[in-house]
């Protein structure tokens, strides 16, 4: 349609070969509010650069953080929150990512197709000691898509919860709650996780089944 508003493209914008730390802050919208719609470059926080984020809260944003092919993101005691986007609607990683001590929780992805309600892993990610909790997809994966269509991908993950997250889709194999898919390497290393009441509904003409 053509009545939407944009809010903020970016909040934050972490330029290449730039270091930022963002710290102690609560971070509410930004983005395009149609978040059904295919809007790259539309974040609260998007890095080119390196970006600490240490006890920050994303919520309410169409798309919390993107880190961009040649970025570095640590990411320490934050909690990204209720974040929708047609793609992921917590992080979606193309660089480095590590997550420590974070949780999300309530992100979405809400476009057909758009996997990964609170992650989509398209490089390397290691996620330690967080919770990743009621995330929904449309596709792969109802928390993580560990997916890209053209570069290997690597997610390790450790004492980690993951409960409670689901994917809704036209198949029986896209993962309520990690989804690993590669069409070139892809690699998923899970130590001392716990992995509970994640599932998927299969979507029919009709409604879910």
């Amino acid at each position: 349609s053509s009545d939407f508003t944009l809010e903020f493209r970016q909040m934050f914008y972490v330029w290449n070969g730039c270091d930022a730390i963002i710290r102690n802050i609560q971070l509410i919208g930004g983005g395009i509010v149609e978040p059904e719609r295919n809007n790259n470059g539309s974040y609260a926080v998007e890095n080119v650069g390196t970006l600490l984020l240490d006890n920050v809260t994303v919520t309410r944003s169409n798309g919390a953080v993107m880190n961009q092919g040649s970025a570095k993101l640590f990411v320490d005691n934050c909690r990204l929150v209720r974040n929708c986007r047609f793609c992921a609607g917590g992080i979606f990683n193309y660089g480095f990512a590590v997550l420590n001590r974070s949780s999300m929780s309530e992100n979405r992805s809400l476009a057909t197709g758009g996997g990964g309600g609170a992650t989509e892993n398209g490089s390397m990610m290691y996620i330690n000691n967080c919770v990743i909790c009621n995330n929904s997809s449309t596709e792969i994966g109802g928390a993580i898509n560990n997916f890209h269509s053209g570069n290997p991908v690597a997610l390790y993950m450790m004492n980690t919860t993951v409960a409670g997250n689901f994917s809704a889709a036209g198949s029986w194999d896209n993962g309520g709650g990690v989804g690993l898919r590669s069409y070139v390497w892809a690699v998923f290393c899970s130590v001392n996780n716990l992995f509970c009441n994640n599932y998927q509904i299969q979507l029919k003409n009709d409604g879910p089944s």
